[in-house]
């Protein structure tokens, strides 16, 4: 997952910023930027049903969302005051992250196969999407691709 979201990451910051730096790439044939781009939005989607899925699970356990993403910032970065949870909220709080981490190799293994299932090895999903980073020419026909 850390590939898929590495690079998806990656072309979402190129897709909306760009980069005007250029150099000598390795040439992208058309359909298998297609394939690419066929790849990251079936990711997207993934993405999207894991997100509604985990603001469910928050929503179900009984917290607010924000109150969940307060306690979880606030555990993720030690640097950030404390979020003050009482023993109750650590316990669900602790309880929710459970059941996420087991979501989250599901949603890593859907993500996967929908690349490979379009034709792309995940090796060179990740070479495309690093390729894009400094292809100024290649982003726009990925960004043209993308609006299709």
């Amino acid at each position: 997952m850390k590939i898929i979201n590495k690079t998806v990451k990656s072309i979402f910051v190129l897709f909306f910023i760009g980069i005007t730096s250029s150099f000598a790439q390795e040439k992208i044939s058309d359909t298998e930027l297609k394939q690419f781009v066929a790849s990251i939005k079936a990711v997207q989607e993934i993405n999207q049903t894991a997100q509604k899925d985990m603001i469910a699970l928050v929503e179900q356990s009984g917290f607010d969302l924000v109150r969940f993403n307060e306690l979880f910032e606030a555990s993720e970065n030690p640097s950030l005051p404390a979020a003050n949870a009482t023993e109750d909220e650590t316990k669900k709080f602790e309880g929710v992250i459970a059941r996420m981490e087991v979501m989250q190799p599901i949603f890593q293994k859907q993500m996967e196969d929908a690349v490979t299932k379009l034709g792309i090895t995940l090796d060179r999903f990740e070479d495309i999407g690093n390729i894009l980073e400094g292809d100024v020419e290649l982003q726009e026909r990925f960004q043209a691709m993308m609006m299709e």
